[in-house]
């Protein structure tokens, strides 16, 4: 195979072989790599980040009912009036942590449950208002009717969609974290793998190239030292080589 070639062709050809070697074995690594990473970003910004929006708007919403219960016990129209502007700004800051969160990649569960969690956000905001133009009417047996039973289901329904919501963000990142590392393992395993071939494969060449090189050297020397011992009549073998071994063969 090899017998046609000039040395240099030869190691040239050895040096391109396990140089394509390196490379595949680096490539599955670095494929391998970007996965784990991909998965480790997936983990970061769909499930960390939610998770802290979630948390905004939970803190944000309990915020909002301890005001409103501040409401019903006020009795200065000013400090009524401040707590209503406290109450809208934490209401813009609730839709704005919640645009935040929805702005993430959620699972089929995720959004059915922050679906359900907007009806019943809307719910409460629906009772609350009406809740405070009872208080404004002066009507506190249907202000206290309306926190009973409105106002309290759809309270209770938020904190409970919320809490629903964090446990299927921590199980779907306990999923993905597992899903991160097979992928680690399987692309260690490859690259061992691959890292095995190029060895055997490489292995095999090198041998190949050092033996074309050797084993007719040898014979070569080994007719030359009978040539020194008076057998005149050896045949010199490699002769018809067009490598560096038929040009030391024919002189």
């Amino acid at each position: 195979m090899f017998a046609r070639l000039r040395i240099p062709a030869r190691l040239a050809i050895l040096t391109i072989a396990m140089g394509v070697f390196l490379a595949a074995v680096a490539g599955l690594g670095i494929t391998g790599m970007n996965s784990i990473l991909a998965s480790l970003r997936t983990v970061y910004e769909d499930r960390t980040t939610a998770v802290i929006h979630l948390a905004e708007v939970q803190d944000t919403f309990l915020r909002i009912r301890l005001q409103a219960i501040g409401y019903r016990d006020a009795t200065d129209p000013e400090v009524q009036a401040r707590i209503k502007r406290e109450i809208a700004t934490l209401d813009a800051r609730l839709d704005e942590s919640w645009s935040t969160y929805r702005s993430v990649e959620l699972t089929a569960g995720e959004a059915r449950i922050a679906n359900e969690l907007e009806r019943t956000l809307a719910a409460y905001r629906d009772s609350r208002d009406r809740y405070f133009a009872a208080l404004a009417a002066g009507d506190m047996e249907k202000a206290r009717e309306i926190s009973r039973t409105e106002g309290a289901q759809a309270g209770a329904a938020l904190e409970k969609s919320i809490t629903e919501d964090f446990a299927l963000q921590v199980e779907t990142a306990r999923q993905e974290y597992e899903k991160g590392r097979d992928t680690s393992r399987t692309s260690v395993t490859l690259a061992l793998v691959a890292a095995g071939l190029a060895l055997l494969i490489g292995g095999g060449l090198a041998w190949g190239i050092v033996s074309s090189i050797t084993a007719p050297l040898n014979r070569i020397l080994g007719a030359m030292g009978r040539l020194a011992h008076g057998e005149l009549e050896v045949e010199i073998s490699g002769q018809d080589r067009v490598d560096e071994v038929g040009d030391i063969a024919k002189a």
